[in-house]
Formats: C-alpha cells, structure tokens, sequence
C-alpha cells in the first residue's frame, strides 16, 4: 500500500490543486480522500479512481457547505476570491490568475470536467465512469466549459496559446 500510494500522491495533489486552487486545502483533500480509503485499501480495484473519485466527492460536499454559508455572504466571497487569487499567485504567473479565476466562474462540474479531461488527461469515457455520467454528457460538458472559457472577456491569453479544439478530447 505504502509504495502505491507514493507513487499516486503527485498526481493527486495535482488535482486536489486545481480543484481548490490552494496548496493547503489541496494537502487536507488528499490526506481526508487517502484516510478514507485505508481502511478498505485491500478492497480497491483501482486505487487511483478511487481516490481521485472520493477527492470529487469530498471537493463537491466542500462547495455545497460553503455555498449554504456563502448565500448571505456573496460580495466578501467574491472580493475574498480575488483576493486570494492574488495573494497565492502574485505577480508570477498572471496569466494563471486568469485561467483560475476563469474557471472559478464555471460551474463546479464543469470545472471538474475540464480538470479531469485537461490537467488529468483522462478521456471522456473515463470521466464517465469516475463521475457516473455519460460520455456524451462529459463531451456536451466539455464542449459547453471550453467555448465559455473562449467567450470569457476577463481571460487574456496570448495570442500564442491555444484552447484546444472541441472535436479533440
């Protein structure tokens, strides 16, 4: 178990990150997911979908908390937002801010979609399966996130960067 895990943790806080958009709630996800896991560790067939699925699904029950919170809250999450955006990321990688904060205005599952298929590298079809969807809905959902993320006004990319097509996921 102990070498396994080690060789998934890169990937895995990888994806806790761009879920979360910081290292500290990256860390807590990855260690609440791993610590889920180790009691039926010998159990799991696939540990890498499993983990990567339970950090989703702790991610999403995160968001639906902090949204019930968050109704009466609205203008100091947005400004916090911003403000925590610049603060983790500075003035090193503007470019970055632009891409998180154009994904934090999508909505959690087509984010999710667009982690999974562009920082994971994972297909439609495996997609699907972690998040229980069709494929065609994860290729609608793609399709939908990537044309929003073009559209986005507030993203400046350089002329040099490319979004990727729709026909190629």
């Amino acid at each position: 178990m102990g070498e396994e895990l080690l060789t998934l943790l890169p990937s895995l806080m990888g994806l806790a990150w761009a879920l979360t958009g910081s290292r500290a709630d990256s860390e807590e996800l990855v260690q609440s997911a791993v610590a889920s896991a180790i009691p039926r560790w010998e159990r799991i067939d696939s540990p890498r979908q499993y983990l990567r699925r339970t950090m989703i699904n702790l991610h999403r029950d995160s968001l639906r908390r902090r949204l019930i919170v968050a109704e009466d809250l609205q203008p100091s999450i947005d400004q916090g937002l911003h403000q925590r955006v610049q603060e983790d990321h500075g003035e090193r990688v503007s470019s970055r801010i632009d891409v998180d904060a154009a994904l934090a205005r999508l909505p959690a599952m087509t984010r999710t979609v667009l982690i999974l298929r562009f920082v994971e590298d994972l297909t439609s079809t495996q997609i699907g399966r972690t998040l229980g969807q069709p494929p065609g809905t994860i290729r609608r959902i793609i399709h939908q996130g990537v044309k929003a993320l073009r559209q986005d006004s507030r993203l400046f990319l350089d002329p040099d960067t490319t979004i990727p097509e729709s026909g190629s996921f």
